[in-house]
């Protein structure tokens, strides 16, 4: 039987509820790669129902418990028998040091023929992560010895990653997240005004985001405060997400009149609270200067516009023809900007609907990123013939 020419092993992680996006787009490439004659394997620190859903599209999934960064030497030695088994000839890490490290170890120590894949979605380009790393120096000396291609999912953190000299320029990468744009069907997904006990003439504005600290909530709610002190119109503020900062911007928000709060915290329905809004607000992350994250491609491909920061990938992917108000990072620019729209939604909504769909459908899709990742695991195994690649061409798809 002749053996697979791409046998890639993914660590990855999955939330405990759903698979998200990120898991969608994984299967994507797993079905792919299956329906191509190769391979994939799932290396999970636990068994979920979502190991399922990949073993039935053919992928193999390998559980190794996590022991953490940096000593997990038992995972490692764990990872190493699951790479001999299934004679892994690519690894791609998909979240934290952790798992760059012991890929790396493998691939000096027992492996120096497979390629790996480094897949950064924002955390080693923050400057607290880099400091509790040797200042970017260990990122560097895996960059040399182990890793073929660093992919990140923006703009702006392959320009970060650059910047600090984490990864050579020649392996950088930048690959879109993609999302499942037929769970984001505005004509099929129904809203849901009369659960959240909405009046007729409310206008719904919704932030869809984790409370991290890296990321200006502050900003957005000052803004809230601002609109709200402005208009007379019926305003609702949706907040939708978990984390450590959540405690402190419902208590900032407490205090605003003359408008409905609601903190939702994580939903599984997300696309429902995306066709009863009437606006996105996009929050800032003022480590990297990015505003883009899933919930803007989530927003337009349900037609729902947006106001978010013009410092970041998001005026250089859409603009007002998409339904996009680009301002500064500024609590009364956005304000002004919300304010300015509320006369106008009808458009906004048109052109949201129409170009902003269009745009997610034809670059932002999970068919679009499992593709371009596919293109890439090619390229680094010769291909698809199991031997090492010399490197990697343009790849469309990616970059601006």
């Amino acid at each position: 039987m002749k053996e697979a020419g791409i046998r890639a092993l993914e660590m990855a992680e999955f939330s405990p509820e759903h698979l998200g996006s990120f898991g969608s787009s994984l299967l994507s490439l797993g079905s792919r790669l299956v329906g191509s004659g190769n391979e994939m394997t799932l290396v999970l620190p636990e068994r979920k129902w979502w190991a399922k859903v990949f073993e039935d599209e053919g992928c193999r999934v390998e559980i190794v418990p996590s022991e953490g960064y940096p000593f997990g030497l038992r995972e490692i030695r764990r990872i190493d028998r699951v790479m001999a088994k299934h004679r892994i000839n690519l690894v791609h890490t998909h979240f934290g040091a952790s798992h760059l490290w012991m890929a790396s170890i493998l691939k000096i120590l027992r492996y120096p023929d497979i390629s790996i894949v480094a897949h950064w979605r924002g955390g080693p380009a923050r400057p607290n992560a880099l400091k509790a790393i040797l200042g970017g120096a260990w990122y560097r000396f895996l960059d040399r010895q182990a890793v073929s291609a660093h992919v990140a999912n923006s703009i702006l953190i392959r320009d970060k990653l650059a910047e600090l000299g984490i990864a050579g320029k020649d392996r950088l990468l930048c690959i879109h997240n993609g999302i499942d744009t037929k769970q984001f069907e505005p004509e099929v997904v129904a809203g849901m005004r009369e659960e959240l006990s909405l009046r007729p003439d409310d206008i719904v504005i919704i932030h869809p985001r984790n409370f991290r600290k890296a990321v200006d909530f502050d900003l957005i709610v000052n803004a809230q405060r601002l609109v709200a002190e402005r208009t007379e119109r019926h305003i609702c503020f949706i907040y939708i997400g978990e984390g450590e900062e959540r405690g402190r911007i419902e208590n900032l928000a407490s205090g605003i009149g003359n408008c409905r709060t609601i903190f939702l915290g994580t939903r599984l329905d997300i696309e429902r609270l995306f066709a009863t809004a009437d606006l996105t607000l996009v929050s800032w992350e003022p480590w990297c200067g990015e505003s883009v994250n899933n919930s803007v491609y989530e927003s337009l491909a349900m037609g729902v516009p947006l106001v978010g920061a013009n410092t970041g990938a998001l005026s250089r992917l859409f603009g007002p023809e998409h339904g996009v108000c680009a301002v500064d990072p500024t609590p009364e620019a956005y304000s002004e900007a919300i304010e300015s729209m509320l006369g106008s939604l009808p458009e906004w909504r048109a052109r949201a609907r129409g170009a902003g769909r269009n745009r997610i459908l034809d670059s932002f899709s999970i068919e679009r990123w499992s593709e371009t990742m596919f293109k890439l695991y090619e390229a680094l195994t010769d291909s698809g013939t199991g031997k090492p690649g010399a490197g990697f061409p343009s790849l469309s798809g990616t970059g601006d």
